[in-house]
Order: structure tokens, then C-alpha cells, then sequence
């Protein structure tokens, strides 16, 4: 075949296909040479790869230039074995592949009879010399013994050149921090990437996809004990990854062996144990709890093994929250302690020109009747409580707005202090098998769930009472992978993928204005009005007066999040001196959203009990569900000559070497 016929079939692989082949997302790859002592190749040679912890066999057949290959393989450490006619059995011990990994091993025999072994037991270090992909691997020696922050296996990610974990330490268990949106997310940076709240980095667990389509973010992650290894491509990483330009982030949880191994843990931090500061007179209430266990073994040697993992995560703190707030005379009306000390200028026909400072006003209504051009200023700055308007009124008789408190030499009169509580609780599990069910058909399956809600009360000059948000998400993870030996140089891949995360901010208690006398409809999702009694996908309403306090947040919901079902298969055949890699892979994504009502109510004025307090509604919101589906087919022939044939495609654009 012509140099000329090669690139254009290249490039029309590429352009139409627009997948590499060798999608190994949670396996390894292992090849390399067979020689006699003088170098010459050892063609039908047999070479017999043993994964130690489960007794799983690959066993291939090199060409005749001595070449092997086997794809497809467990992560973990290995034998080889290579028997061949008229030369001593050579026993290879020591060998570890990681994730995505294509290790090269040349394998030297020695003449003499068959029944004779030679065995090498040291450690061999294997190079990754199959694909020119630039990253790191960080394994369960690295996890285990580094410090985590949070015990979040994602603050390991910074250890990669070029890689740079765009997510503060806090809040969401074992992987990201709480968003707005209600759910947690993973956001990284690589080679310099953007990430304006949309990522540009593919995250995968156990070779499924982890990461919600809202966003384009990653998941959270099992805790660290039960995670065996993770890889991140920063460069030059396979074509499969196209749809996300930056990098790529697989991780790989572990699994049984024929020995069974575990381990439990707790991690306690309480308030009892930290010292007060000078200025506290009691410690802040402060407790955080990390416990759980993981357990895997055998159920039948060689055959069936299982992994199974829990943790649970409790944090309970408190903030300081300091704003202003009216006092108990100005709640009834009497605005006699903020009269300014210069008069109403006059002719003054805007109450807020009017006002001096934020303690020092005129009351004042312009919706009263006035005399001449002057709105009506109240005598004595009283104001009577039959032009309180009625919602307002009843929020106050409810005491939902506190009275001031002050405590401390620089607060003024009108000073309130608040400890805020926040309340963090995650559970997960983590379920896999390994199942050998024929010498050449292997069957994994992993499962990994977790759940978390966060009860959050306001902040900064928020008052305390108004409104809790309750941040809700769930999370579902189901891989199956199936691989089967179709003969000593073809291997077939499936793989079975469902995500799931779906997350919102909930309000409580579920009022609206109309609890308050007052007949502003607000809808709620179901399209029915809120009212009496209280009714999901209500919320109080954000009261805002100005140089005041703030009441509760305008930001409520919506509860989303994204579903991904994928399925791929990969055929990887070895023919002479190339491999074949063929196959398809099929996505469909849907991103449910169910938004809950907001409302705001602010205030250009100081005089808040008035009828001077403007309602200001938002307008009419809908979503619906996108439906994202995208399939692909793909084939590509690498060979292993000294013209080599090397393909590659992103999102924008395709490259083809010979």
C-alpha cells in the first residue's frame, strides 16, 4: 500500500470515526519481544501472564518476529511465564501495571530443555513506551501515606506538572466542594485551561464516566482506602478523550484478591480538643467525624472475588453572624431615637433625599396624602401602626426579625450577633466483583453510591431564622466490563456504563407571603399557588433593606443534575506485526431540572415597617430536560515497523502521522 493511500485512509479514520481504539480506561496493556541469548527472535513462543493476587491467566502467542501482546489486563502485579521448544522455562516475577498503562517487557531465553526454569523474582520497572501520553500515576502507596486533605483523594491531583486543583478545601464528603446548584463538583485545571464554572477535564471511575453534564464537573470520589490507583493525562492522551480538550482524570478502585485484607477507620475532631483565643470566653461549637471500612477477598479462589467499602462523614460548626437590625421601638413604629439633627429641608418631596444616614431618618410615606408639594413626614417620626403594611406587620408580630444584642465595645445599639449552625452529613458504599468465568472470560462489576445533605444557615449580615437551605444529592455509579480471550491474539471488551447525580437547594420552612397575610401569588413548581398550609417548592421570600440586614437568600433550587448511559466494545486482534483495534461506543444523557419558586423584597428606605417597602417579582421560569445522545465507530491499525502510523483527533481537528 502506497504512503498516499495510507494518509488518506488515515485521515478519513480520523475525520469520520474520530476515536482511537484502544479505550483502556480501567485495564493495562502489556508487550514486548521474545529473543534467544544471541538476540534472534523466538517465533510461537508461548507467554503465560499471571496476575498473583487472583490466579488470572492471559496466555498469547508470539509472531514471527517474537513479538506479543496482550490488552485488556487488570491493574496489579504480575508473573511471566515464557516456554518455548528447546529453551529453559523463564519465570518473570515482580511486574506491576497501573491503570491505562502500555508497559513494554523483553523477554531473554536461554537453550535447554523445557523441564529446566529460570527465575528472576526482583522488582522489574516497567516503562510505558506503548503510547507517548504525557501524565502521572499515583498509586495506593502514594494514597495511603501522603497527606489528604479532607481525605479527598482529588487533592493528590496537584502532584501531576501542570495540573492545578481548582477547588478550595470544604465542604462535599469525599470529592468537591457544594455549588450552588446543590450538588458537589470537582473542578481542575491543566496546561493552563480555563474553567469559568464549566470544565474542560474528563473524570472516569473504574472506566465509566464520573462527572455530571450540567457542568461538565467531576464527581465525588470512594475514600481513599478504597481507591487503588488514579492516572491524569495532560498531554497527548487517545482521541476517545476528544470530547474534552484539557485532560483526563481515571480512577480505579480496588478489588478482592485470594487473601482476604481490610481495614477500619475513624477520624474524630471535636471542640474539647482545641483551645480557646484570648478573646472567647466558651470554645466554638465544633465537631467533625470521618469512620468507615473496607473488606475484600475471595468467595472462591481464582474464581470470584468481592470488594466492599463504607464511610461516613458528620461536621457540625458554627459561624458568627453580625448585622443590624431595628429595635424593639422601631419594630412598633416609634422612630423617635433616629431623628436626624438637621431639619426636613423645604419642599423635600423625596423621603430617601431625606434620610441622613442608616440610623438617622425621617419617617416619611409619599403614599399618604400631603400637604403642598411635602410628602408626609410623621410627627415625632411615629409612625401609627395603621399604615403598617399588613405582611410585614404579621412577620414582625411573628418575631422572625430579631432585636438587637449588642455585646461588644465596638457594636452600636443595633448590633446583633448569632452563631449560625452548619450541619454536613455523607454516607457512600462501594460494592465490586471480580468474576473469572472461563479461562478466557472475565466479569467485573463495581457500584458505588453515596448520598449527602448539608443544612446551611445564612451568612455574613444575614439574620438567623429566616431561611435554611437544605443542600440534598445523590450519586449512583454502575460499571460492567466484560472481557473475553477470543483466541491467544484477539480480545474482545465490553463495557456497561450508568451515571447519575442529582442535587438542589431546598428552603424551609416551605411559606410564601401569603402565610403573612399578604396576596401575592407565588406559584409554585406544580403550578399551584403557595399559601396556607405550607407546600413544597415554596420559600420565604429575601428581605433586603437597605444598609440593614439581609433575610434569607433569592437563590432557591433547582434540583438537577444529569443521567449518562453509555455502552462501548473494543476488539483488539494481533496479525502479523500489527494490531487491529476495531469497535463502538454510544452515549445518551439526559440533564432533569426541576426549578422552585424565588422571591424577592427589598427596600429603598429605611422606614421598614412602612408601605415604602417595594415588591420586586421575578419573572416566569421553566426548564425542561435536554437529551444529549452521540454515538461513534471507530478503527485504527498502529504497527510496530520502523514506518510506524500514529492517529490522533480532538474535538476541532485531526492529525495523522506515517
Amino acid at each position: 500500500m502506497s504512503k498516499f493511500v495510507r494518509v488518506v485512509g488515515c485521515m478519513f479514520m480520523l475525520f469520520a470515526l474520530s476515536l482511537m481504539a484502544s479505550a483502556q480506561l480501567s485495564t493495562s496493556t502489556l508487550f514486548g519481544t521474545v529473543t534467544d541469548s544471541t538476540g534472534a527472535a523466538l517465533p510461537k513462543a508461548t507467554v503465560t501472564i499471571t496476575q498473583t493476587d487472583t490466579q488470572f491467566v492471559r496466555t498469547v502467542v508470539t509472531n514471527d518476529a517474537g513479538e506479543y501482546r496482550a490488552d485488556f489486563l487488570p491493574v496489579g502485579p504480575y508473573k511471566v511465564t515464557v516456554s518455548a521448544s528447546g529453551f529453559k522455562t523463564l519465570d518473570r516475577e515482580g511486574l506491576t501495571l497501573t491503570v491505562t498503562e502500555e508497559a513494554k517487557l523483553d523477554l531473554s531465553m536461554q537453550a535447554g530443555g523445557t523441564s529446566q526454569t529460570v527465575e528472576v523474582t526482583a522488582d522489574i520497572p516497567l516503562l510505558n513506551t506503548g503510547n507517548s501520553v504525557l501524565g502521572r500515576t499515583v498509586d495506593n502507596v502514594e494514597i495511603d501515606n501522603l497527606p489528604l486533605v479532607d481525605r479527598n483523594v482529588y487533592t493528590l491531583l496537584d502532584l501531576t506538572p501542570g495540573v492545578q486543583n481548582n477547588n478550595a478545601a470544604g465542604s462535599g464528603g469525599n470529592g468537591g466542594v457544594i455549588n450552588p446548584l446543590g450538588y458537589p463538583e470537582q473542578h481542575v485545571k491543566i496546561n493552563g485551561s480555563t474553567d469559568s464554572g464549566v470544565g474542560q477535564v474528563a473524570y472516569y471511575l473504574d472506566g465509566g464516566s464520573n462527572m455530571t453534564g450540567v457542568r461538565n464537573t467531576g464527581n465525588p470520589l470512594p475514600n481513599p482506602d478504597a481507591i487503588s490507583q488514579f492516572r491524569v493525562d495532560t498531554n497527548n492522551f487517545s482521541a476517545q478523550f476528544g470530547r474534552n480538550s484539557a485532560g483526563v482524570v481515571s480512577v480505579l478502585t480496588k478489588s478482592g484478591s485470594n487473601d482476604f485484607h481490610g481495614s477500619v477507620f475513624e477520624f474524630y475532631r471535636d471542640r474539647n480538643f482545641n483551645a480557646t483565643t484570648h478573646l472567647q470566653s466558651s470554645k466554638t461549637p465544633y465537631n467533625q467525624q470521618r469512620f468507615g471500612f473496607v473488606l475484600g477477598g475471595p468467595v472462591i479462589k481464582n474464581k470470584l472475588f468481592f470488594f466492599g467499602s463504607y464511610a461516613g462523614f458528620r461536621y457540625i460548626s458554627d459561624n458568627i453572624l453580625t448585622t443590624t437590625v431595628p429595635s424593639a421601638a422601631m419594630d412598633a413604629g416609634n422612630f423617635s431615637e433616629n431623628i436626624p439633627t438637621t431639619a426636613v429641608p423645604a419642599g423635600q418631596t423625596n423621603c430617601t433625599v431625606a434620610e441622613q444616614s442608616s440610623t438617622k431618618f425621617w419617617a416619611c410615606n409619599p403614599y399618604r396624602s400631603k400637604t403642598g408639594s411635602d410628602p408626609a413626614f410623621y410627627p415625632g417620626n411615629i409612625v401609627p401602626v395603621s399604615d403598617f403594611d399588613p405582611s410585614i406587620a404579621a412577620i414582625l408580630k411573628a418575631g422572625l426579625i430579631p432585636t438587637p444584642n449588642p455585646s461588644q465595645a465596638s457594636d452600636t445599639i443595633y448590633t446583633r450577633r448569632d452563631f449560625s449552625p452548619f450541619r454536613e452529613k455523607t454516607d457512600e458504599e462501594l460494592y465490586k466483583g471480580d468474576y473469572q468465568m472461563t479461562l478466557r472470560q472475565r466479569l467485573t462489576m463495581s457500584y458505588f453510591h453515596e448520598t449527602g445533605d448539608f443544612v446551611v444557615n445564612p451568612s455574613g449580615n444575614n439574620i438567623l431564622g429566616w431561611v435554611v437551605h437544605d443542600y440534598t444529592f445523590a450519586q449512583h455509579d454502575a460499571n460492567v466490563a466484560h472481557t473475553w480471550t477470543i483466541s491467544n491474539n484477539t480480545v474482545n471488551q465490553l463495557m456497561l456504563n450508568y451515571t447519575r447525580l442529582i442535587g438542589g437547594r431546598v428552603p424551609s420552612p416551605a411559606e410564601s407571603l401569603a402565610n403573612y397575610g399578604s396576596n401575592f401569588a407565588e406559584q409554585t413548581p406544580s403550578g399551584t399557588i403557595c399559601g396556607i398550609p405550607a407546600q413544597a417548592g415554596c420559600s420565604r421570600p429575601q428581605l433586603n433593606p437597605s444598609a440593614w440586614f439581609t433575610a434569607g437568600n433569592a437563590i432557591t433550587g433547582p434540583v438537577t443534575g444529569s443521567n449518562v448511559y453509555a455502552i462501548r466494545d473494543v476488539v483488539s486482534s494481533t496479525h502479523g506485526k500489527h494490531t487491529l483495534y476495531y469497535g463502538g461506543e454510544a452515549n445518551r444523557e439526559t440533564m432533569p431540572s426541576r426549578p422552585l419558586s424565588t422571591t424577592m423584597v427589598s427596600s429603598a428606605s429605611r422606614t421598614i415597617p412602612t408601605r415604602r417597602t417595594v415588591l420586586r417579582l421575578p419573572s416566569p421560569t421553566s426548564s425542561s430536560d435536554p437529551r444529549i445522545r452521540w454515538s461513534r465507530m471507530f478503527r485504527c491499525m498502529p504497527t510496530r515497523t520502523t514506518s510506524t502510523m500514529a492517529c490522533s483527533s480532538r474535538t476541532t481537528g485531526a492529525r495523522c502521522r506515517i
